[in-house]
């Protein structure tokens, strides 16, 4: 009986085992690759809040150093962030935020706008600003290679002495201005945000503090006015309003809103004109409203001035009803690189200039086009950088107060605002 031979040569056997062993490992290192794509994945949906910013201090015996980094998984537009320093301790920290807070040698790099500390001696605290967008509108930050990984933004020096007793300080942000924006999504990737403790030990001689001598306060005796008699009247206005990057050609979509001193908004009668003066070389606006005639006094009124792309202006004045009333405010600038019209100039509207970021491309009715030429180019990007101030928004009415909210100076301010107008590489226009 002849036996059946499977292989005709060992040659054959070898490839017959080597076919089999193909068909045996290819599902199996399907399944592997697949695997290691999920756990990649899912490692990047994981990727914790938190860590893309992060806090680190360097315990001296009369110095510490406090280092802002970021780690994000994203190219991003840029970083803007407003931190306290709540102290307990008295009044002897010194600070000092270095110019060249940012550098990554290797990267588009980022501008530094903001990098200013201010006490706040009511408050017992200091108030930290760092904000830096990209230098080029189309390149992101930072460069792959350095995704993922920790990139210093920023470091604080504290210099302390005459400590009498062992005293604490937090570090935290505040969440509503900090922002790291995603160039691909708009997302603010700040997430989570760490809060730092520091402790500063008493130093062996300590300098008493002197009181200071207290001031007693006169307070005026008020004196009541008789009840005015009101007679109604209409009452024309024209405003001349220097609203940055407007010209004859481009005007803005404009918001006027007249409040009086109850915090009433008083209504325009009749239609509204929005045009150009030559002669003052500015926005005009046109309104008439029945304003009441007082016999006694004339009342202040608040005008709020917002544009679509505009920070909003307030500025009070006197109308004298049944007359026309030119109010020329044209020595004030209202600053443009509002985008998306929140009443402020930050990251998100950095982050729409670059996704709309394109030097040939006629856009006239593009958020990012502050300067109303139909375009969203190297103009509009230096407008927005010159006016960058996250945190800082806009006037608006309180009607508890019945005016605009004042402005609160900070006693002591450590740095200096940076404003800079980098020009990016070579654009067609």
């Amino acid at each position: 009986m002849t036996k059946l031979k499977l292989f005709r040569s060992r040659k054959d056997k070898l490839g017959f085992f080597l076919f089999l062993t193909s068909i045996l490992l290819i599902p199996a290192l399907i399944i592997t690759v697949r695997q290691s794509q999920d756990i990649r994945k899912k490692a990047y949906e994981t990727t914790p809040e938190s860590s893309v910013l992060a806090l680190n201090v360097q315990n001296g015996p009369a110095i510490k150093n406090i280092t802002f980094s970021i780690n994000t998984p994203q190219a991003v537009d840029g970083i803007q962030f407003v931190a306290y320093l709540d102290y307990q301790s008295p009044d002897n920290l010194v600070f000092n935020l270095p110019e060249t807070a940012i550098n990554n040698p290797g990267s588009p790099g980022l501008s530094i706008i903001t990098n200013t500390i201010e006490h706040e001696p009511a408050n017992n605290r200091y108030k930290i600003t760092l904000s830096a967008i990209t230098q080029n509108p189309q390149q992101p930050f930072p460069t792959d290679h350095l995704l993922n990984k920790p990139i210093q933004i920023g470091n604080i020096h504290l210099f302390f002495d005459n400590i009498t007793k062992t005293s604490t300080a937090t570090l935290s942000f505040d969440s509503t201005i900090t922002k790291v924006i995603s160039h691909s999504t708009g997302e603010n990737l700040a997430g989570n945000l760490p809060t730092l403790k520091i402790t500063f030990q008493p130093t062996p001689t300590p300098t008493p503090s002197i009181s200071p001598t207290p001031t007693s306060t006169i307070s005026a005796t008020p004196t009541s006015l008789p009840t005015p008699t009101i007679i109604p009247a209409e009452t024309t206005t024209k405003l001349y309003l220097n609203l940055e990057g407007t010209h004859p050609n481009g005007l803005p979509n404009l918001t006027t809103t007249l409040y009086n001193q109850a915090g009433n908004i008083i209504k325009p009668v009749g239609p509204v004109g929005l045009g150009w003066n030559q002669q003052t070389n500015s926005v005009q606006f046109i309104a008439s409203y029945n304003l009441p005639r007082n016999t006694i006094n004339q009342p202040l009124y608040t005008f709020i001035i917002k544009s679509s792309k505009h920070l909003g202006k307030a500025f009070q004045t006197s109308l004298i009803p049944n007359r026309e009333n030119i109010i020329d405010r044209t020595e004030t600038l209202i600053l443009t690189g509002d985008a998306n019209n929140d009443n402020l100039i930050d990251l998100e509207d950095y982050h729409i200039l670059t996704t709309t970021f394109n030097p040939t491309l006629h856009q006239p009715n593009a958020q990012a086009d502050f300067n109303y030429d139909g375009y969203v180019n190297i103009k509009d990007y230096q407008l927005l950088v010159k006016n960058f101030a996250p945190g800082q928004p806009g006037d608006t009415f309180n009607s508890t107060n019945n005016k605009t909210p004042p402005v609160t100076k900070p006693t002591k301010t450590i740095g200096k605002p940076i404003t800079v107008t980098p020009i990016p590489t070579k654009y067609p226009k």
